[in-house]
């Protein structure tokens, strides 16, 4: 038996909902990267004795506060990818793909960064006192740590881009599409 709801009686608006998310994600992630952290070490955060165990409170919460987001993000667009699979019948599978790998990626970031990336460097960095020096394996992982961080911003930005109408899921909600409407 088949619902009779149609997308316009849907009980999340599941574009707006992912749109948001993501513009909330991508300056959250731009404030922290290029504000806060850079304050924080610009202000002699290494030198001090604690850095290590409120380093890995902030991002311990940052990076769950990620993984909720990614779970929006990919459950939205798969919820849009099976909206629109019901309105159109000669769609191929690649197009899905096309939407959901960065989902994905976005989604495996937040992942990689709570149980494997944050808890490494903390507990690399729980022993350093002000007198010891920082660890080369800290600095590789402040690189992967970085280069993932701009691989996240990179695919917030392609996902953006995508929903903004230019790749046709911003074709159904008028005001996200980036068209106006053909006066009648």
């Amino acid at each position: 038996m088949r619902s009779k709801m149609t997308p316009q009686s849907r009980l999340l608006p599941w574009q707006q909902l992912v749109l948001l998310t993501l513009a909330s994600w991508f300056g959250a992630s731009l404030l922290l990267d290029f504000l806060v952290m850079p304050t924080l070490y610009s202000g002699g955060m290494m030198t001090q004795s604690g850095f290590a165990s409120t380093g890995y409170a902030l991002f311990e919460s940052f990076n769950h506060v990620e993984l909720l987001l990614g779970s929006v993000v990919l459950t939205g667009l798969m919820v849009m990818v099976q909206e629109q699979d019901s309105t159109r019948t000669s769609q191929g599978e690649t197009s899905h793909w096309r939407v959901l790998w960065p989902a994905l990626i976005l989604f495996s970031i937040p992942l990689l960064y709570t149980y494997g990336l944050t808890p490494y460097m903390s507990a690399l960095g729980l022993p350093l006192t002000e007198a010891a020096e920082v660890p080369s394996s800290m600095d590789a992982m402040h690189g992967l740590y970085w280069g993932l961080e701009m691989m996240k911003v990179g695919v917030i930005s392609l996902l953006l881009y995508r929903m903004s109408g230019s790749f046709g899921l911003g074709d159904r909600v008028q005001g996200f599409s980036g068209r106006f409407a053909e006066p009648e």
